[in-house]
């Protein structure tokens, strides 16, 4: 019984310092003029995730449509794609009927960051086109 309330107390505590909470991030509204999505401080950032299917997403990545809908009128030709090593690597972004996806720049992503069939990727976006990347292999556990 001491131990359970030792941790409510110190879980208590990391919620008053402000830790243990995720930082939330706000999208601000899109204008007809925006070619990016501004990111302020206080809501969460649009994210989206894929299976690594080679298959299907060994030269190109599809983008979900409901994740595309957040850029409004005007996408960017070209992203980064940011890992969690802190290395970045360029993508071009292409509609191809009705459908965009990350084209040039994804091969060697996937090459150099051993991406391999059953991999879990999750994109979350910073802004200014950026992309932060997480690898997570089949057991579960991010890759680095």
């Amino acid at each position: 019984m001491k131990r359970k309330n030792a941790r409510e107390e110190e879980h208590k505590k990391m919620e008053e310092r402000g830790r243990g909470r995720p930082k939330k991030i706000k999208i601000a509204p899109q204008s007809h003029n925006s070619d990016q999505i501004t990111v302020n401080d206080d809501d969460d950032l649009p994210e989206f995730f894929k299976v690594h299917v080679s298959e299907i997403y060994s030269e190109r990545m599809r983008i979900p449509p409901d994740f595309i809908e957040k850029f409004g009128r005007k996408k960017p030709a070209i992203v980064t794609l940011k890992t969690t090593s802190g290395i970045s690597f360029r993508a071009d972004m292409k509609k191809i009927n009705e459908c965009w996806f990350l084209e040039k720049g994804w091969p060697e992503f996937v090459k150099e960051n051993s991406v391999e069939e059953g991999d879990f990727l999750t994109f979350s976006y910073a802004g200014k086109s950026v992309f932060n990347v997480k690898v997570f292999a089949k057991n579960g556990c991010i890759k680095s």
